[in-house]
């Protein structure tokens, strides 16, 4: 990783961000419109130009917008994985206790309880009985009363 060039300081000179300080975690703070996001932007643009991974987590989406804006306007000779979570529409979601169309609830539940036991370790429901019978119960009442 090569340093990240971050500006410049009251004299002129540049200031870089080492790579050993960026391994740590790092907090931005500042008021509104104090320049938070421009800095991170600023930080994820030398990122793509130094073939840098990271993961942007972005709740208003903005910094994302102009994350994919920069990335269009610029050729990079690199895959861009892109995942916006603020549109709706590219959201999927997971819920292991829907109810299933049409099928029997009896073989999910029994799936279910499988796949938590193997997760576990146990290669055998019968060396934990109790547990297999709660999470029989807890899976069953889980499906049964789920809407989606």
């Amino acid at each position: 990783m090569k340093p990240l060039f971050l500006g410049y300081d009251a004299r002129g000179r540049p200031i870089h961000l080492d790579p050993d300080d960026r391994k740590i975690h790092m907090h931005v703070i500042g008021s509104s419109g104090s320049g938070k996001s421009k800095f991170l932007e600023s930080m994820i643009r030398g990122d793509l130009k130094n073939r840098q991974g990271f993961c942007l987590i972005d709740p208003h989406g903005e910094l994302y917008d102009a994350t994919v804006a920069y990335c269009a306007r610029h050729v990079l000779d690199r895959e861009i994985i892109l995942l916006n979570l603020s549109d709706p529409s590219a959201i999927v979601g997971f819920n292991p206790f829907r109810k299933t169309t049409g099928g029997d609830i009896s073989v999910a539940v029994d799936r279910r309880i499988t796949a938590t036991m193997h997760a576990w370790g146990v290669k055998n429901v019968d060396e934990t009985p109790t547990l297999a019978r709660t999470l029989r119960l807890i899976y069953t009442v889980s499906g049964r009363n789920s809407t989606r």
